[in-house]
């Protein structure tokens, strides 16, 4: 984004979003900017609001109409899916405890209950992890019950290493007691012991569709692309589940 940007005299400002979506717009929209790349935050009525001030909103694509198209929503289903391949056990999904808008947890959680339903299992619990040890142990520790393997699909990597430091506080086995599954397949997580089980988000083609729009920003009359979202993700093994 930034070597496209700078091709066009532009630069890139990061904003991360925070949990009043009028505020995290109204930042936006100070900045008087010409493009607005919006990595799932904003909602559609947002959208047009950036578009209305003359910006562009991009990349341009189609919303899934169903929960099961969305990227997250998969996510989730795929992370109850790693962690039942073994064998029944409780769920749960690890929560991100930050003060900025979380978009991509909610679904994430709903696919993780969709997949534990259709399995004939209860809704997973949802924790809130906190990236220090004692508070990870607590409320993992509130979680877990003797003698009942779990699974705990978490929010992304980071969430899932304090859920695996929380296990060994508690004194859980790997993935006997505690199974885990983190997402974004980061180095850390296949640094640490055991080998964190993680999922890749391969984002290719949405950046290169990023790329595209932005190379378009001074073609007035340029055909509008709209980008159809096919969710390509995959598990990474590890020695967590």
């Amino acid at each position: 984004m930034t070597h496209q940007a700078a091709r066009h005299g532009l630069s890139v400002v990061v904003r991360f979003a925070g949990r009043d979506a009028a505020e995290t717009l109204a930042a936006i929209l100070h900045f008087r900017p010409v493009a607005v790349v919006d990595l799932g935050v904003l909602s559609p009525e947002d959208r047009e609001s950036v578009e209305a001030t003359g910006a562009k909103a991009i990349p341009r694509y189609r919303r899934p109409v169903e929960p099961e198209g969305d990227l997250n929503f998969l996510l989730g289903r795929i992370m109850a899916n790693e962690l039942l391949r073994n064998g029944r056990r409780r769920l749960a999904f690890a929560a991100l405890v930050d003060e900025r808008l979380d978009p991509f947890g909610p679904p994430r959680y709903e696919g993780m209950k969709a997949a534990a339903v259709a399995g004939g299992l209860p809704a997973p619990e949802r924790l809130e992890i906190p990236l220090e040890l004692a508070g990870a142990a607590a409320a993992l520790k509130a979680f877990s019950t003797e003698g009942s393997p779990m699974g705990v699909g978490c929010y992304n990597d980071d969430v899932a290493i304090a859920v695996l430091a929380a296990g060994r506080i508690l004194g859980l086995r790997t993935p006997g007691d505690l199974s885990v599954v983190g997402v974004d397949a980061t180095e850390v997580g296949q640094l640490v012991s055991p080998r964190l089980t993680t999922i890749l988000i391969q984002n290719d083609s949405l950046m290169a569709q990023i790329a595209a729009d932005l190379e378009q920003l001074n073609v007035g009359d340029a055909p509008t692309q709209v980008y159809d979202a096919s969710p390509s993700v995959k598990v990474i093994p590890g020695e967590t589940t």
